[in-house]
């Protein structure tokens, strides 16, 4: 187990974009929810959205797999939701605004962010 598995200690929940990532009404899409590992970290950072628009992220997350912009992160677990509730308003869920993957130096892991 290396440096970046043994950082992410905590749970969150996660909602990926589903296959058909827009409903009929322009509405995003999301698969079921799992449980990661990920470490969270509050932060204040500003961040340039796909957009193009500066935004203050609220949160720096390491995690452990490639997510994409506009799918959803919760600090917490599958137990904490409330059930039949729309992901986007589950108290905590929060987009992911940006995403970034950075290689080792042997390019044989990679440092995973998004910024919520």
């Amino acid at each position: 187990m290396g440096l970046l598995s043994k950082m992410r200690k905590q749970t969150a929940v996660y909602w990926a974009l589903d296959e058909n990532p827009v409903n009929e009404y322009s509405q995003p899409r999301y698969a079921d929810p799992v449980e990661i590992l990920v470490r969270w970290e509050p932060s204040e950072d500003q961040i340039i959205t796909k957009e193009g628009s500066s935004v203050t992220a609220s949160a720096k997350v390491f995690v452990g797999q490639d997510m994409e912009v506009g799918e959803l992160l919760m600090l917490g677990e599958l137990t904490d939701l409330e059930e039949d509730l729309d992901p986007r308003q589950q108290e905590g869920a929060l987009e992911i605004r940006s995403f970034n993957k950075l290689p080792d130096l042997k390019v044989r892991n990679y440092l995973r962010t998004v910024m919520l």
